[in-house]
């Protein structure tokens, strides 16, 4: 995206092609996931999303956050690491952790690599939290 739109687009697109999940979904999955990251209206989407990710600062924002937080990750993201998942569980003030190990298909798509334990997790915090 410094070069230009178009070549962060490019380069954005030819990332979720590499299809980096692959192996951990089944067939239905694999497909749900082809459908979301490619087309050009999605692509432009998650372009946008991802350029303003990665221009945002928010350790000044993070520990502002007061309500019941549930934070999800997976080791095996290209998103975060674990130290920075740390960081950010440590700056808000009890949030609850929820880890995905490798073993967990701890990508960062654990929502769709393990959705028993992603939604068992989920919901409970929701009812424990309301």
């Amino acid at each position: 995206f410094q070069v230009s739109w178009e070549e962060g687009m490019k380069a954005f697109s030819q990332y979720y092609q590499l299809e980096l999940y692959t192996g951990y979904e089944n067939p239905e999955r694999m497909e749900f996931m082809q459908g979301v990251f490619k087309g050009d209206k999605t692509n432009n989407f998650l372009g946008k999303l991802l350029i303003d990710h990665l221009t945002q600062d928010w350790r000044d924002i993070i520990p502002r956050i007061t309500v019941p937080t549930l934070y999800i990750s997976g080791d095996v993201g290209h998103a975060t690491n674990v130290e920075s998942s740390a960081w950010i569980v440590n700056a808000i003030k009890g949030c609850k952790w929820v880890r995905f190990w490798e073993k967990d298909y701890g990508t960062h798509h654990m929502m769709i690599n393990a959705p028993e334990r992603f939604n068992r997790e989920v919901l409970e915090f929701l009812t424990c939290s309301s």
